[in-house]
This record gives C-alpha cells, sequence and structure tokens, in this order.
C-alpha cells in the first residue's frame, strides 16, 4: 500500500522499567526486573513495524546532550527490532520516563523533561519530510509534541505533507480535535482518555463512542481506530464501524500498547488483508503488547495465538 513509511519522533524518550517488590518508605525496596527501552511512540511503532518486515525510517528529533545513550540502545536491539532513522539534532536533553511496575500490577511513572525544540532544528524536519514525501508516502505523527511546538507548528508540518501529496497518521495526546480536523489525517488512534480530552465529555457506552468517531469523520478525519485497552478497539471510517473484542491475557505492562495496536493495523495494510482482518490484527498486538515488560513490541508467537480469538462484528448505531 505504501512504498514509504516515516514515522516522526518528534519527543523521544528513554523508558526505564522497573519492575519491584512494592514502594514504602518504611523499607529498601527491591527492583526485581529492569528494562531500558529507547522509545517514544513513534520510535516503538517504528521496531513494531520492522519486526513484522514492514520496512521504515524513523525521523527522530534527539537531544545532542543523551543522543548517544539513546542510539547506542537502539543500536543494541536484537536484529528484527534494528530500525533505520534519520536524526536531527537539537540542544538539551532526551527525555527519560521511568516506569515502576507494582506486584499489584498498578503502574507508576516519574517523567524527567526533555529538550525544548529550536526554530533550526524543526527546520531540518520540515525540510527532511519535503525533500521525502510524496503520493506513495506513510508520515506517522506518533507522541507528545516537544516544548516549543505548538498547534500551529503542527499544522505546518502536516501540511508539507498533504502539499506532497502524502498519507498522515497522527496518534498524539498533544494536539486538539481542531488542529486534527485542520490537518484531515488519514488515520487518527486516540485511546479512551485521549478522546475524552478532545471532547470534553465522557461516554457511557460504545454506542455513544460510534457516534462521536462518525462525527470526526464528518468533520474531516478520514479513519478513525480508538483503542480501549482489555475492551479492544472500534474502529469508524468509510461510514462503516467496526468493534474487535479481545481475550483476557495476563498482564504486565500496559505501556506503549497502543503503540503497538497502530503498528498492527499498518501491517495488515501493507500486506493487503481485508479491512476486517487488519483490525483484527491490530486488537492482536496491543493485547500481546501489554503481557511484555517495558515497551518491546509483541512477539510473532503471541500475536498469531491471539489473533484467532479477537472477533470482530459491526457496532451499529449513531
Amino acid at each position: 500500500m505504501f512504498k514509504r513509511i516515516i514515522p516522526v519522533a518528534l519527543n523521544p524518550a528513554l523508558d526505564i522499567t522497573l519492575q519491584v517488590d512494592g514502594l514504602s518508605d518504611e523499607r529498601i525496596n527491591t527492583v526485581l526486573h529492569e528494562e531500558t527501552d529507547a522509545a517514544g511512540k513513534a520510535t516503538n511503532v517504528s521496531k513494531a513495524l520492522r519486526r513484522f518486515g514492514v520496512e521504515n525510517t524513523a525521523l527522530i528529533l534527539a537531544g545532542r546532550e543523551n543522543a548517544d545513550n539513546y542510539f547506542r540502545v537502539l543500536s543494541y536491539a536484537p536484529a528484527e527490532e534494528r530500525i533505520s532513522w534519520h536524526t536531527v539534532y537539537n540542544p538539551g536533553l532526551i527525555r527519560e520516563n521511568l516506569h515502576i511496575i507494582m506486584p499489584d500490577g498498578g503502574l507508576v511513572t516519574v517523567r524527567r523533561m526533555g529538550f525544548t525544540a529550536d526554530e533550526r532544528a524543526l527546520g531540518e524536519v520540515y525540510g527532511y519530510l519535503e525533500r521525502n514525501t510524496d503520493a506513495e508516502t506513510l508520515v506517522m505523527m506518533c507522541g507528545r509534541l516537544p516544548e516549543g511546538m505548538g498547534g500551529a507548528e503542527f499544522r505546518e508540518l502536516c501540511g508539507i505533507v498533504h502539499k506532497k501529496g502524502g498519507k498522515l497518521a497522527v496518534d498524539s495526546a498533544s494536539v486538539t480535535l481542531e488542529d486534527l480536523t485542520a490537518v484531515r489525517p488519514w488515520l487518527i488512534k486516540p485511546n479512551l482518555e485521549e478522546l475524552e480530552q478532545y471532547t470534553g465529555r465522557s461516554y457511557a457506552d460504545s454506542g455513544e463512542m460510534r457516534a462521536e468517531l462518525a462525527r470526526f469523520c464528518r468533520e474531516g478525519i478520514e479513519n478513525v481506530m480508538l483503542s480501549l485497552g482489555g475492551d479492544g478497539l472500534i474502529w469508524y471510517g468509510g461510514g462503516e464501524c467496526l468493534k474487535a473484542d479481545v481475550p483476557e491475557v495476563r498482564e504486565i505492562s500496559p505501556v506503549g500498547a497502543g503503540d503497538s495496536t497502530l503498528s498492527g493495523f499498518i501491517v495488515g495494510m501493507q500486506r493487503g488483508l481485508a479491512l476486517r482482518e487488519s483490525v483484527r490484527l491490530a486488537a492482536a498486538f496491543g493485547t500481546a503488547a501489554v503481557t511484555l515488560p517495558g515497551t518491546k513490541p509483541p512477539l510473532k508467537e503471541d500475536v498469531a495465538a491471539i489473533y484467532g480469538k479477537v472477533k470482530v462484528h459491526p457496532l451499529a448505531g449513531g
């Protein structure tokens, strides 16, 4: 479907995930397992695509002060996760996330602030996309925007993709519904929290969610994939609405599962699967991802085992 895929990592992160025996100020707390990942949503997507045979080149805006550490972790990845990337350097630090997983599965996250994007670096990002985007390119804007970049800069970047005839996928908690309808993406992938953030309301059931996604599409967003964690996902596009119900699994870490969900859908499309099967694969990817620590992409054998257990059906109403 796409000859070139560019996941855009404007705000990458070093993710350090610690599984602990508890968290108490009355004793020394022990780390039972530790994972360090060169992450951020776009990098996670790039790795998942690569593991499943979909070639891509990540565009990474990197804080120069700790970029060597970030790229060293990327370079040490297993061969099937070893991605290609183009780097634009920016003064400052790549942000670091410390994820602490409690014995009961609860998650505590501590985030260190990263760099502020400067005008020169953003100009290099724009230039790279201008040179490398055409009608057979998918540009994937995934993750929060860095400090120094707001809605105006986001719209400018997306405008370059449209001008060059490319398709745009967006998965970011930093943008507004007004930003999204202005740039008219091919696909967005919010989770429920982000949907509620976009609209300023909560949802009682999947019927209400379906109606909201239909409204998004009427306002210029081509397709919406709403990830719902253990409740699966809802797809809306072209007037068709599908619900994917997923099997129950033992969750280890939900971090990065939404990135895997998006990756699974793109893998399906690149393989030429029908829409329903691409939605099924997306749900299988996201469900398999939560069974692993850190932000690692799902394993092929886990996806294969879960895929047949995902139930996809039309969702009426709205």
